[in-house]
């Protein structure tokens, strides 16, 4: 009923099977991740610019603003820079024992258009 060959087949089967499961499993476990750290990092961009357009009066977004971003503004020699950051958590999951986190980090710079050619115009 059953040859030789038909019995390696299923030992083979059932050798690689659980591997190439458990790396699909790993790869969308990845990803997720990677796309929970774009998503993250949108919402920073979002709000440094959100706040650089309440500071100057420029840009007034009011839709989609995150509330859970911490901003803040410090001077510089030509503006202001306005740093955003958050972080991203990925908590432990089946298989996984291990969770993961990052900090996102984004800046966005306010330039002085005066200054700038006031500059432009001595150093030249």
């Amino acid at each position: 009923m059953f040859n030789k060959r038909s019995g390696q087949t299923m030992v083979e089967a059932a050798v690689v099977l659980p591997i190439v499961i458990l790396s699909v499993v790993a790869i969308v476990y990845i990803l997720s991740f990677m796309y929970s750290e774009v998503a993250e990092s949108a919402k920073t961009h979002v709000a440094s610019n959100a706040e650089m357009g309440r500071e100057t009066g420029v840009s007034i977004t009011n839709k989609h603003i995150p509330r859970n971003v911490s901003v803040s503004g410090s001077s510089s020699g030509l503006g202001k820079i306005y740093r955003s950051s958050s972080s991203v958590r990925f908590r432990k999951k089946g298989l996984f024992q291990k969770s993961f986190s990052k900090r996102i980090e984004s800046t966005t710079y306010e330039v002085d258009e005066k200054k700038l050619i006031r500059y432009t115009d001595i150093f030249r």
